[in-house]
């Protein structure tokens, strides 16, 4: 499920990122900040989108670096889409672009902030079910690393 999710997303963006065609009235500035969000925001959105379906459980350093990267990101793309007046015709890109990597950034803030338990691999007693045979019971066992 997870390798058709990330299929299906890389599509998403691969279209949402296909170059417009250019007009007469297009200026420079649009074009260079439409090449850069295609050449810099893609692989990051892809990039980071795919280790987190693949990662099950990543650490704090990747939340930091996620939410390092992506945030920044987001916050230049939703001035592109809300605040910015010089390529109007494509708000609609740059705000999808601020969407995701948004959600992105909140994914590394959430990595980088969540509990974690502190498991230790020392040995320990813990309750478990034991079997003579013929009955199943409770009992202890002993786990951890040996």
């Amino acid at each position: 499920m997870k390798r058709l999710l990330v299929v299906i997303g890389s599509l998403v963006v691969a279209v949402a990122a296909a170059p417009r065609e250019a007009r007469a009235d297009d200026t420079s500035e649009a074009i260079v900040t439409g090449l850069t969000v295609i050449s810099v925001g893609t692989p990051t959105a892809i990039g980071f989108g795919i280790a987190s379906l693949a990662i099950s459980d990543p650490g704090r350093v990747y939340g930091a670096a996620e939410a390092l990267v992506t945030l920044p990101q987001a916050a230049f793309y939703g001035w592109l889409a809300v605040g910015s007046d010089f390529d109007r015709d494509n708000r609609m890109f740059y705000g999808a672009y601020a969407v995701a990597h948004s959600a992105l950034a909140v994914h590394g803030l959430y990595t980088l902030f969540k509990p974690r338990s502190r498991q230790s691999d020392a040995m320990r007693i813990v309750p478990t079910a034991v079997s003579d045979g013929r009955e199943l019971g409770a009992g202890f066992g002993l786990v951890g690393t040996f």
